[in-house]
């Protein structure tokens, strides 16, 4: 960023709204209208899915979305949106279900290709997603296009060049060809972040699944065409290798739970209880390799050290599932036997 420039728009993408995610979605923007706030920025730009379902929309979604523009309006700032391939079920229509939200105070839809001259010599050019082969080439041809600008074009598509998860690069997009007039393309639909050539998908504000990085947030648009990376707060997903997991492994686990979605790859000799315990964790997913030999006993040797992760073991045994006073009482218990 030069001396002169400042920030000049907040970009986000890929929020995926639904009925699961709704606390999620709204920290999400609380995080994103205080990155307005810190940096006296009053427009942010949504490249597409906010919602999630193709078929239709819950009330509790549309109700969400709606809480969100509203808290948007509170604070003065403007929501400038293009629809993605969640937000429609027509792939070359301009319709889609955002529109029910049009003369909402702090949200600017734009259907359609627009190009608009923005701050300094920037000139942001938009494109909702159409289907990339049959619609999308028209669309470009109907951008304004000014050679002496910064020609930035905001867009939702796949881009011949996009590398998938698997690897395998697409080549049945929009022609990346079409894209060298542009001095930057700011992409949303692949949800980690990727650059090639002019053009940066930029990823979503937050992840949804084991399959996705956790670098994720929002890009901060200065007036001279530059950007920066800002990222938020979420629960992560993570991976972890465990081998032979242990009663204290399982405390551990339950731990790391709490911050993060944690994925685990379990091998070697798994107890049934223990077994049935992991899989019973909440934002745990537990994949026990084919190779393990299940024990059929655990360990019950009681120590001051082991005490509480066989209480609370025991209680999910017995289904116990209010266990913080035995738990209050043996700690203190431990505590007075030390001191003593």
């Amino acid at each position: 960023m030069r001396l002169n420039s400042k920030p000049a728009a907040i970009i986000i993408a890929d929020t995926h709204l639904t009925e699961f995610t709704v606390e999620q979605n709204i920290s999400v923007f609380s995080q994103v209208f205080a990155i307005c706030d810190q940096l006296q920025v009053t427009d942010v730009i949504h490249l597409g899915d906010v919602f999630t379902s193709r078929k239709g929309q819950l009330e509790i979604v549309l109700l969400t979305w709606k809480r969100i523009l509203d808290m948007a309006e509170l604070k003065g700032i403007k929501i400038t949106a293009i629809a993605g391939n969640h937000d429609k079920q027509d792939y070359t229509s301009e319709s889609s279900y955002l529109e029910v939200f049009e003369k909402h105070p702090a949200f600017n839809l734009i259907k359609g290709a627009y190009s608009m001259d923005y701050v300094g010599n920037m000139r942001l050019h938009f494109i909702p997603y159409f289907d990339e082969q049959l619609t999308y080439p028209k669309y470009l041809q109907l951008l304004d296009f000014k050679p002496q600008s910064v020609n930035i074009l905001l867009t939702h598509c796949a881009i011949n060049g996009l590398t998938w998860g698997n690897g395998v690069p697409e080549t049945e997009a929009v022609e990346r060809s079409l894209m060298s007039m542009f001095s930057l393309v700011l992409v949303g639909h692949y949800h980690n972040r990727q650059a090639f050539d002019n053009v940066l998908y930029i990823g979503s504000t937050d992840p949804r699944n084991f399959g996705e990085d956790n670098d994720k947030g929002v890009f901060v648009l200065n007036t001279d065409g530059t950007y920066r990376f800002i990222n938020l707060e979420f629960k992560k997903y993570n991976t972890v290798d465990i081998e032979n997991p242990t009663l204290k492994d399982i405390n551990g686990i339950k731990e790391m739970a709490k911050a993060d979605n944690l994925r685990l790859n379990i091998s070697g000799e798994v107890p049934s209880e223990i077994r049935a315990f992991i899989s019973s964790l909440k934002g745990v997913k537990a994949v026990f390799k084919d190779n393990f030999n299940v024990a059929t006993t655990v360990d019950m040797t009681i120590t001051s050290d082991n005490i509480l992760e066989h209480f609370e073991y025991w209680c999910f045994k017995n289904e116990v599932k209010d266990n913080k006073l035995g738990l209050e009482i043996l700690t203190e218990k431990l505590k007075t036997n030390v001191e003593n």
